[in-house]
């Protein structure tokens, strides 16, 4: 791989790498300031934040010991972790950074900000490019919607997007040592390093183990074309999803994921038939604007079409013969094999026009970004991507702020006082199974997060187990503590759930009650399970 280096001087090159790295966060904060936000407000609002907050508050304050972070009540099979869907990675990230800073309503702010800033100074440090590339990559990650977007919140968003930083280095890195007989025994050559980091960031999203799988494949193998490289890896996608997804998390039957794990262990037509209808409506609209699929996703498609019409064209299967490297070519395969997993993988098993899809496009979109710069090809072509970004800042920055505005509320007095007397009611007990420190919400009808955010922060050490579904969710409730609202508590009782044994704790006023359960699971003597 033939990289240009400038001759800069140590200093100078600290100076530059560090004002790279920190762009991206200085330029969100001061967009944030501009529009009046005071980052001192800033408080987790959407549920998924609130779903992370209290995980992390839970691990910062008691460990492994809280109550189950789960859907539907529904458990990890491994029982040593509380965790549910989303995994224990990016908990304890969280704990982490609690053990140094604590864990406050702003701290995601600042981890998100730390996160991405040191994942871009490791691959800026480490990877030897010169000014230009450096300012491509960090100027494309500055006026990224989806990198300035999730900096300021609560989500795991920006982790993952530093995995995608982080992959990059450890692709060019692997490669670098592949072709180097100086440096015989290179770490980033170890086979067991690499499988090492694909076990470690699939905790953080499982969806990771699949896009590894791809890399594995191309740096693993030899004698494979890259074309079947490419479809082998795709194909890799049905065993890895259904493996990670009857491990790693319940079957809560709410995506296609899990309608696609159903008809594989149960054989059930219907779920089949639900799932090729659902990717059949992907495959229609995934480039399209219709089904709900707006400005800033399109964005990302069109973004995403260019970059794999360039890499088509960088590995050398048109007719127009490049003058590339082995190297670079093999970053070709290996970018346009990420990114055409990272497209099966949201057409199979997400859906198309929501928050998730570009959840997963995003980080590996960046990552084959810095891939191809650090080529050192075709620099014009990454330049207009650039370009693109920074015309459309003007349409993304009022839909970032108007998100961003909710996380800026603040807390007022009565909200305080709310949450005070939850905290003396829902209270954490240690040496008891994690039932007895789970609260189960169901709230359906209550549009307030405002309220959602009380509910979502009890003591440290009780965890939320949310309904996504009534229909799954298996009777009797076994979490120590309910909170209903009033069309919650309606819908309970029509499914033949039984109110008998359950007391009032707290009076949410019009929005619901919390009660506590005497029938829950927490009346059984036990470990942690």
């Amino acid at each position: 791989m033939q990289i240009a280096l400038f001759e800069n001087s140590n200093k100078t090159r600290i100076t530059e790498v560090l004002f790279f790295s920190f762009l991206p966060v200085l330029f969100c904060f001061i967009t944030l300031l501009y529009f009046g936000f005071d980052l001192r407000d800033f408080a987790p609002y959407y549920s998924d934040e609130l779903h992370y907050w209290n995980e992390i508050n839970s691990l910062s304050a008691v460990g492994f010991d809280g109550g189950y972070s789960v859907i539907n009540e529904t458990p990890s099979k491994f029982h040593i972790s509380p965790f549910g869907p989303h995994g224990p990675g990016f908990p304890v990230i969280g704990g982490v950074y609690s053990l140094f800073f604590g864990w406050r309503l702003y701290s995601p702010l600042i981890l998100n900000s730390l996160v991405l800033s040191l994942s871009l100074f490791a691959f800026f440090w480490t990877v030897p490019i010169n000014r230009i590339q450096r300012l491509l990559i960090s100027g494309f990650l500055t006026t990224s919607f989806f990198v300035f977007n999730f900096l300021a919140t609560g989500m795991q968003e920006t982790v993952n997007q530093s995995i995608g930083i982080l992959l990059a280095l450890l692709i060019v890195k692997i490669i670098g040592c592949r072709t180097s007989n100086s440096v015989p025994n290179c770490v980033w050559k170890s086979k067991n390093f690499t499988f090492f980091l694909i076990v470690t960031f699939t905790v953080v999203r499982a969806s990771w183990g699949v896009i590894f799988a791809a890399v594995v494949l191309f740096l693993g193998r030899r004698g494979s074309r890259p074309y079947q490289q490419v479809f082998s890896s795709i194909l890799l996608l049905f065993v890895s999803v259904t493996v990670i997804t009857c491990i790693y998390s319940p079957v809560t039957k709410i995506g296609q994921i899990d309608l696609f794990v159903d008809y594989v262990l149960t054989g059930n037509i219907e779920s089949f038939r639900s799932f090729v209808a659902t990717v059949t409506n992907n495959i229609r609209s995934f480039w399209g604007l219709g089904r709900g699929v707006g400005f800033i996703e399109a964005l990302l498609r069109y973004e995403l079409t260019a970059l794999i019409i360039y890499l088509v064209y960088l590995v050398g299967i048109t007719k127009n013969k490049t003058n590339l490297s082995k190297d670079q070519k093999l970053i070709g395969w290996i970018s346009l094999s990420i990114l055409l997993t990272s497209i099966t993988l949201v057409i199979l098993f997400y859906e198309v026009g929501s928050w998730r899809d570009y959840r997963v496009l995003a980080p590996s979109f960046i990552c084959v970004f810095l891939l191809i710069t650090c080529n050192g090809k075709h620099l014009k072509f990454l330049s207009l991507l650039l370009l693109l970004q920074i015309s459309v800042l003007p349409l993304v920055v009022p839909t970032f702020t108007g998100f961003r505005r909710l996380n800026f509320l603040g807390t007022t007095t009565k909200e305080h006082r709310l949450e005070e007397t939850i905290n003396a009611s829902v209270v954490y007990s240690p040496d008891v199974n994690r039932w007895c420190n789970t609260m189960l919400l169901f709230s359906p009808g209550v549009s307030d997060n405002r309220i959602n955010r009380m509910l979502w922060r009890p003591e440290a050490g009780i965890a939320i187990s949310v309904v996504h579904d009534l229909e799954s969710l298996v009777l009797p409730i076994q979490s120590k503590y309910i909170f209903f609202s009033k069309k919650g508590r309606d819908m309970f009782l029509l499914k033949g759930g039984q109110v008998d044994h359950l007391s009032p704790m707290v009076d949410v006023g019009a929005k619901g009650i919390i009660y506590e359960n005497y029938g829950s699971k927490c009346k059984f003597e036990g470990t942690n399970n």
